[in-house]
């Protein structure tokens, strides 16, 4: 970066223009550049290339006669950084399209540590600058904005390049791409099949309208499917059939898995008559009547509550519709059995020896 270094040098004998003058830093060696001389004032502008840290400079002034005089000063050189410049819209990673009518504000912030923002050096290049004028300077908070209208469709380019005062330089580029496009849906002119028709354009979804609404020359190449349904339950059956319009007997909705029976569908309510009847691959499956069973370890005619089981038919094994067996491994023991003096419930009704039929002690 540029320094201006000053000393004050008088010599009773010798004019200050005869004098010698010279700088010196205690780490990078003898600093050259030019002498401005007014009175007993020397001015040294330099393009110091120091080494970052601290330096003694010393001003060495020598008369005519080599005697000799030094003063020195000590400083740290600190690195100068770059502006700072950005695009923010579009930033560096966007993809900005508009239409030659519209209006696009194009925006950057700028920073630096040393000048102000207003004190920045610019200079633009690129397409852009080509096409319309770029402003020469930062707004003092260090935005900018540009409005873009009446572009000529096209790609441009933009590229700022920031300097201060001491020539270090910052640089951001983006581009734009500029579409005549009519009917507003995004695609440019030259891409779109139907320039007046929003929902004509690569890439839309092709209905029934008689129209080639994707733009792949083929009008309604994507009807939807029809399957046949052989019982008027509202769902079908077998390969599907692409038509704009159903064909006689045929729904929308797959999944019949009987055609031949109308009770039997996707949405049908399971009932215990050995058949899936919500095709949903499986028999009597929370079928509606199905019973709870329990299992009758004891073959008392009654089970455990505790290990219920409902479908439509009894399971393999010894299984009862009747619950409430307290003790599933003695026969002896069920609801309505005879309660003994045992220290047992006999009867399951969690009292033990409550009402045995027979007194077997008198006591008295």
């Amino acid at each position: 970066m540029a320094l201006t270094l000053v000393v004050l040098a008088a010599d009773p004998e010798t004019e200050p223009a005869d004098l010698t003058l010279t700088w010196t830093s205690s780490e990078d060696g003898p600093l050259s550049g030019e002498w401005l001389r007014s009175g007993e004032e020397a001015s040294l502008i330099t393009d110091l290339g120091l080494s970052a840290g601290p330096h003694t400079l010393t001003a060495r002034v020598s008369d005519v006669d080599g005697a000799t005089a030094e003063a020195s000063v000590d400083i740290t050189a600190v690195p100068n950084e770059a502006p700072l410049v950005l695009f923010t819209a579009p930033s560096a990673d966007e993809e900005v399209t508009f239409r030659t009518v519209d209006d696009y504000r194009m925006t950057l912030t700028v920073s630096d540590d040393l000048d102000a923002p207003g004190d920045l050096t610019l200079e633009w290049t690129g397409t852009l600058a080509d096409a319309v004028t770029l402003p020469p300077v930062f707004n003092a908070d260090g935005t900018m904005g540009i409005s873009l209208t009446d572009l000529d469709a096209g790609v441009y380019t933009a590229a700022i390049s920031v300097r201060d005062r001491y020539g270090a330089e910052g640089f951001a580029q983006t581009a734009i791409t500029v579409i005549v496009d009519a009917d507003n849906d995004g695609i440019a002119v030259e891409d779109d099949c139907n320039d007046d028709d929003p929902n004509t354009y690569p890439g839309a979804v092709d209905i029934c309208d008689g129209l080639d609404n994707d733009c792949d020359g083929v009008p309604d190449n994507n009807p939807p499917r029809w399957f046949e349904d052989g019982d008027d339950d509202g769902y079908g059956a077998g390969l599907a059939v692409a038509a704009c319009e159903a064909p006689d007997g045929h729904v929308s909705t797959e999944g019949d898995c009987d055609d031949a029976v109308a009770s039997v569908n996707p949405s049908a309510e399971e009932v215990c008559n050995g058949i899936d009847d919500d095709c949903n691959d499986l028999v009597d499956d929370d079928a509606i009547g199905a019973t709870t069973w329990y299992p009758d370890a004891d073959d008392d005619g009654y089970g455990n509550p505790d290990s219920a089981v409902i479908s439509c038919e009894a399971p393999v094994g010894s299984y009862v519709d009747v619950e409430g067996d307290c003790e599933d491994g003695n026969a002896a023991i069920f609801p309505g059995a005879d309660e003994l003096c045992d220290g047992i419930d006999n009867d399951c009704d969690v009292l033990i020896d409550e009402s045995p039929p027979h007194l077997v002690h008198r006591w008295g």
